[in-house]
């Protein structure tokens, strides 16, 4: 090989390895200059929790760490150090939008919860119930709560409805009081599947089917009775003639309920008869 090969041949090698070098360099930069949410949390998750007030609700050690990894990434941003004072700063600073994640995630990594975490996600889950909603009503359930809880629960779940689908919202399940009832019956919170007999034996679908034949024109009436079902909404019951939505629910009449309507048609008559007598 000609001495001239030879020195081209060193040159190229001499200029891969200063590459190379300069790669592992520039790798090496870019490790050391990433944040590692979890190294940070596991040193400081205690002092972390007892400022934001989460070390009063049971969650153990790695529970955090689990339920805040993801949120304190976010919240570090491009910084390569940050200490315990910014990040509680940060939290408390983005709280509104942080705390349904936080309620969220503590929902998620918990199979059972305890009253003080279910408490604790209950009033600050916001949209995210959507998604919880039937673990937090099994909870509930098993942890035996009172109607009050069971309320702020149904609120969220309402509000998050409409923030996130818009209206109008669904009927109310008479199982569980959640405005989950979907067209086919079917609850999305207790998923009960409910049968029209079922159904109308609620005493909101009583009320509202009486308090609609008071209000219907005799037209509506006797276009219902040839029809053979209604229209039931989250607020009241209505004509098929009525604007539907997708969430509206038919309802078929039993013989009773078709009764019902005849006697109002009856008693009609009646009183136009009696008018225009006198």
């Amino acid at each position: 090989m000609s001495r001239r090969r030879r020195g081209k041949r060193k040159k190229l090698e001499k200029e891969e390895k200063e590459t190379t070098r300069k790669r592992r360099r520039r790798s090496y930069t870019r490790r050391r200059r990433e944040f590692d949410a979890e190294a940070w949390l596991k040193r400081n998750i205690e002092e972390l929790a007892q400022n934001l007030g989460l070390d009063t609700l049971g969650l153990t050690r790695e529970e955090l760490i689990e339920a805040l990894v993801k949120i304190v990434e976010e919240l570090a941003g491009a910084s390569t150090y940050i200490d315990v004072n910014t990040m509680v700063k940060r939290f408390r600073r983005y709280y509104d939008r942080i705390a349904p994640l936080i309620a969220a995630n503590i929902a998620e990594v918990r199979a059972h919860m305890t009253k003080e975490q279910l408490e604790f996600v209950a009033s600050n889950i916001g949209d995210f119930i959507l998604i919880f909603a039937p673990k937090l009503y099994s909870e509930a359930k098993r942890l035996g709560y009172s109607e009050d809880l069971m309320q702020i629960l149904q609120q969220q779940w309402i509000r998050a409805w409409i923030n996130r689908r818009g209206t109008p919202i669904p009927p109310r399940c008479p199982k569980c009081g959640f405005n989950a009832l979907t067209p086919d019956l079917t609850c999305l919170v207790c998923g009960v599947a409910l049968s029209d007999k079922e159904l109308k034996a609620s005493p909101e679908f009583k009320y509202m089917f009486k308090e609609f034949i008071k209000r219907a024109s005799t037209e509506e009436l006797e276009y219902i009775l040839k029809a053979g079902y209604v229209i039931l909404s989250a607020h009241e019951v209505k004509s098929p003639k009525e604007p539907r939505t997708k969430v509206d629910i038919e309802i078929f009449l039993s013989a009773n309920e078709k009764e019902e309507i005849r006697k109002e048609l009856s008693n009609r008559r009646e009183s136009q008869n009696s008018s225009r007598a006198n």
